[in-house]
């Protein structure tokens, strides 16, 4: 009898100790997919963000939801740190592709004639040229017939929205481009409404990306 009752214990202690077990596996297997999704997830999004293709966004996802073990936990981790690795590189070489583009473009706008208005509001044609050197973006204004007698000028800022302005004598009125620099508030002023937005473009393209260098 007393045999019997141990049995009886015996088998009853591995009866609840294999129901222990199969629900300790069943709720690490929970949260290994749950895991596995939030990282799938997270990394789909930021895929998309980088430029990853929908068969790279795909093939994460798909890789989640097959997603059984730790190793396989691991394996999806590194995949995707992979495939977002290689996006972000393909999305890098493109932006610096149209990066070069918009450079050369406006550099055949250099040396061009504008009208500009000096801090005192006298009104000035000059020869302008906008570039960067080292880490500045100069604004460079030469006399027309003299461009040895150019000045430089460390431009700041440009003021957003659109000011127009006309001469005193002149029935037109220009497209102005406000330019905070070291020499004071200096104005571009344009006729045509296309190149003053190419300028102001431009200028606004060099400012973003020096901003963009100094906060790494």
């Amino acid at each position: 009898m007393v045999g019997n009752c141990q049995s009886e214990s015996t088998n009853a202690n591995n009866t609840i100790m294999t129901a222990i077990g199969k629900d300790e596996h069943r709720k690490m297997h929970v949260a290994i997919a749950s895991a596995a999704a939030l990282v799938a997830a997270s990394c789909s999004e930021a895929a998309k963000l980088t430029g990853a293709s929908r068969e790279q966004i795909s093939t994460v996802i798909h890789m989640g939801m097959e997603t059984r073990s730790l190793g396989d936990l691991l394996m999806l981790t590194t995949s995707a740190a992979t495939c977002l690795k290689g996006a972000n590189a393909f999305k890098m070489r493109n932006r610096a592709i149209s990066n070069y583009a918009f450079e050369n473009l406006m550099s055949n706008q250099k040396d061009v004639r504008l009208p500009i208005r000096t801090p005192d509001g006298k009104i000035h044609i000059r020869m302008v040229s906008v570039h960067c050197k080292h880490d500045k973006i100069i604004l460079n204004l030469g006399k027309e017939h003299s461009l040895r007698t150019s000045k430089e000028y460390i431009i700041f800022d440009e003021h957003g929205g659109t000011t127009d302005f006309s001469y005193p004598t002149d029935e037109h009125s220009y497209h102005a481009i406000n330019l905070a620099t070291s020499g004071g508030n200096i104005q571009l002023l344009f006729e045509e409404h296309e190149q003053y937005s190419a300028w102001k473009s431009f200028i606004r393209y060099l400012i973003i990306n020096k901003r963009s260098r100094l906060s790494y």
